[in-house]
């Protein structure tokens, strides 16, 4: 694996994303010695979308409009190219949680396995813990935080929904919801917005392969 040992010059992108795997259980899913970077959020937080702009493949994950349409562990592997070099990696799409519209012992059965994914899966390199920016972080989403603090696993929160509101109030949002994580002030990813989906691919490089 090529590492990174200057700063970045040359336009960072993601080629060759191709599904790989779908299970219902972490357990199931195939063990790699590939960074895995997982997304997580609540339902409809728009976890299937940002992995499509950032792989550039419009459908390659199921994005939809019916909440709870994630209900599997789905991986994706791809290679992050930065001028001549590349990095493999695996992102993974973890099962929506929030979805009142689950029975009780489809809710626990979800939260249980996606808990066990993130304490137990030797892989996982990073987290992406999307959270709307018309929502204050709840119970679930500084639960993933802590986990990520105890396991010490690099955690980057992506705002998303950025376009759902005045560039003036999305600023003011992104800065309730970085307080509410303790974050500095643009510590964050806002997407949902024109910005290219390069700056988040590079933060993504820079947490897996630092220095």
């Amino acid at each position: 694996m090529n590492q990174r040992n200057e700063p970045f010059s040359a336009p960072i992108r993601i080629i060759n994303a191709t599904f790989m795997r779908g299970a219902d259980e972490s357990a199931d899913l195939p063990l790699t010695t590939i960074p895995e970077v997982a997304f997580i959020g609540r339902t409809n937080v728009g976890k299937s979308t940002l992995i499509n702009r950032v792989t550039g493949r419009r459908s390659i994950a199921r994005a939809s409009s019916t909440p709870g349409r994630t209900q599997q562990f789905n991986l994706y592997q791809a290679e992050i190219v930065e001028g001549e070099h590349r990095w493999p990696i695996v992102f993974v799409d973890l099962p929506g949680f929030g979805y009142s519209q689950f029975s009780k012992k489809k809710r626990v059965a979800l939260e249980k396995a996606t808990v066990t994914y993130l304490t137990q899966r030797p892989s996982l390199s990073l987290i992406c813990l999307l959270n709307d920016i018309r929502r204050d972080p709840e119970e679930d989403e500084l639960f993933v935080a802590s986990i990520a603090r105890e396991r010490d696993i690099p955690l980057i929160t992506v705002i998303t929904k950025g376009d759902k509101l005045a560039t003036n109030e999305a600023m003011k949002r992104r800065r309730e919801i970085e307080r509410h994580f303790c974050l500095p002030a643009g510590e964050s990813c806002l997407t949902g917005t024109k910005v290219d989906a390069g700056g988040l691919i590079a933060r993504i490089l820079r947490e897996i392969q630092p220095g």
